[in-house]
């Protein structure tokens, strides 16, 4: 499914955590004969290519507002109380640094050139966001103590900061 199209319902339910069971003795037999044998390849990206594609990426245009919405997610981790969620104050000791701006619009120009348009769009940096934030996002004892994963403060940051 295409990330861009995903209905934000199956999204929300991506973003929590998924838990991939071990596969049974008989599944992983499987894999143990299939892995062992020879494989070929058909080559679907040059390396030329992916340094094309990055080019294009870095040059793609992308609107102020959106790169503002980039800034206000990543500042909102800092000081959660200014960006209208003071019930996260108390549960976030550190937040991101300037580089996770950086990491997310370049994420969302990767995303909008893999969906094939030619601007970014403010989904874009909110389907990036998840994965550029939570593991970034340093939790107080008082989170900790409460059961409150990083996970659970992106997807409050995710659903309240205004894009």
């Amino acid at each position: 499914t295409d990330p861009v199209l995903m209905p934000s319902r199956l999204r929300e339910e991506l973003v929590s955590y998924v838990e991939i069971p071990y596969p049974s003795a008989a599944e992983e037999m499987a894999l143990a004969i299939d892995g062992t044998r020879p494989h070929s390849i058909d080559r679907i990206l040059r390396a030329d290519d992916l340094a094309a594609m990055r080019s294009t990426a870095r040059r793609m245009p992308i609107a102020d507002r959106v790169v503002a919405y980039a800034v206000r997610l990543v500042q909102a981790t800092r000081n959660p109380a200014e960006h209208g969620l003071a019930n996260l104050a108390p549960l976030v000791v550190g937040g991101v640094s300037p580089r996770a701006s950086i990491g997310l619009v370049s994420a969302a120009k990767g995303l909008a050139l893999l969906a094939g348009r030619d601007e970014v769009a403010l989904q874009d940096v909110y389907e990036v966001a998840y994965e550029g934030l939570v593991h970034r996002v340093e939790l107080s004892e008082q989170a900790v103590s409460r059961g409150v994963t990083s996970r659970d403060v992106v997807v409050e940051m995710l659903s309240r900061v205004a894009a």
